[in-house]
């Protein structure tokens, strides 16, 4: 009995520090596909404090952030974490991106804004604004 219980603590010390890592990963300077007021990278990092997850997106280091609420209901819905404050969803897009768009109130449009966050320069140069719709439209 004695080992299982050390076998239950020892693995939820695991998932912790596992998941702590994990979610530290989204940590870092994001290089934006279309600039933003003339910004051409973001900093972005994950915060969990008292239950809420949350995204602090900066356009400098010293800046200060927005802050983005997770939307639990949503990711667990299309299966990426999503985040959301003012009318802009931050939705994951692979392990080092993400994309960031705010749905359009007219007919014609799908999305009245939209654009690609990337650690990689290299997933950055694939990207477009037709590929950033189209993965937005299809969640």
């Amino acid at each position: 009995m004695r080992h299982f219980i050390f076998f239950i603590a020892l693995l939820n010390i695991s998932t912790m520090v596992a998941q702590e890592e994990s979610d530290k990963t989204l940590d870092g300077t994001y290089h934006l596909l279309f600039e933003e007021r003339g910004i051409t990278t973001k900093h972005i990092q994950f915060v969990e404090k008292n239950d809420a997850k949350m995204l602090l997106i900066a356009s400098c280091e010293k800046c200060f952030p927005a802050m983005y609420q997770y939307r639990p209901e949503e990711s667990e819905s299309i299966g990426q974490s999503v985040f959301y404050a003012m009318g802009i969803f931050i939705i994951s897009y692979d392990a080092e991106s993400f994309i960031a768009v705010v749905p359009s109130l007219d007919e014609n449009t799908a999305f009245a804004f939209s654009n690609f966050y990337s650690k990689n320069k290299t997933t950055l140069k694939m990207m477009t604004k037709e590929k950033i719709e189209a993965y937005a439209s299809k969640l």
